[in-house]
C-alpha cells in the first residue's frame, strides 16, 4: 500500500476544497433563465414602441405633405381661370354648356363652387394614381374688398377660394386665396404669346408608387 506524504495529503485536500467551491457550470438555472426572458422582453417592447412612433410621425408628415399639394394643385389651376363668365347667366357654378362633371370645359373661378370629387383628378380627367381614398372640395365666395372674412351682398370684385383635401383618416388640409377682378392674371396681354401660370410634377418609382404637386408662378399669382 502506497503511504501519501503530509504534503501529498494537503494537496490532495486543497483540491478537493477547491472542487467543492469552483464546481464546473453545465448550463443555466431556471432563475437565470427567467431573468434573461424578462429582461429581453423589455428591451423588445421598448424598440417596438420607438419604432412604432418614428413610422406613425412619418405617415403623418406624409400625409400632411400630399394634402398641401393636392390643394395646392388644385389652387394653382383655379387661380388661372377667369374671374367671371362675361355672359354669365348663373351667378356661382358651371354655364349653360359646361358640364358639372367635365373641369377641362370650365373656365371662370366660381365653375369650382361647391365642387367636390373622391379620388383626385387632373384637369383633363385622369385620376391622380395612389390617392383612391382622398378627397378634394371647393367653396369659391363672394368677398369684401375691405375685409375678405366677411361676405358682401353684392360682387365687389373679389372672390376667396377655398381647397379642402381629406385624407383616408378623415385629416384635412385647407388652402385659400384671393381672385381679384383687378389682378394681374385678369388682365389681357399687350402682345399675343403664351403664358405659363402653373408648374405640375409628378413622380413614379419602379415599385409604382407616385407623388404629385404643383404650384402657381409666384411673379403671376400675387392676385390681391
Amino acid at each position: 500500500m502506497r503511504h501519501q506524504s503530509p504534503a501529498d495529503a494537503g494537496c490532495s485536500l486543497l483540491n478537493v476544497r477547491c472542487s467543492m467551491f469552483n464546481p464546473r457550470r453545465a448550463g443555466l438555472t431556471l432563475a437565470e433563465v427567467a431573468i434573461s426572458t424578462l429582461i429581453v422582453g423589455l428591451m423588445m417592447v421598448a424598440s417596438l414602441k420607438s419604432v412604432g412612433g418614428v413610422y406613425t410621425t412619418w405617415t403623418a408628415a406624409a400625409d400632411k405633405y400630399d394634402g398641401l399639394s393636392l390643394a395646392d394643385q388644385l389652387l394653382a389651376e383655379i387661380m388661372q381661370s377667369e374671374y367671371e363668365e362675361p355672359d354669365a347667366t348663373v351667378a356661382f357654378g358651371p354655364e349653360i354648356g359646361e358640364d358639372v362633371t367635365v373641369r377641362s370645359l370650365w373656365d371662370d373661378v366660381d365653375d369650382y363652387a361647391a365642387w367636390s370629387r373622391t379620388p383626385p383628378a387632373t384637369k383633363s380627367g385622369p385620376v391622380v394614381p395612389g390617392y383612391d381614398d382622398w378627397t378634394r372640395t371647393t367653396t369659391v365666395q363672394l368677398a369684401s374688398v375691405t375685409d375678405p372674412t366677411v361676405v358682401p351682398a353684392s360682387d365687389e370684385g373679389l372672390k376667396l377660394i377655398t381647397v379642402t383635401v381629406t385624407d383616408p383618416d378623415g385629416n384635412t388640409t385647407i388652402r385659400q386665396a384671393l381672385r381679384s377682378r383687378w389682378g394681374s392674371l385678369q388682365q389681357a396681354p399687350l402682345v399675343d404669346g403664351t403664358w405659363v401660370t402653373e408648374v405640375d410634377i409628378q413622380l413614379t418609382t419602379g415599385s409604382g408608387a407616385s407623388t404629385s404637386s404643383a404650384a402657381s408662378i409666384p411673379n403671376a399669382a400675387e392676385d390681391f
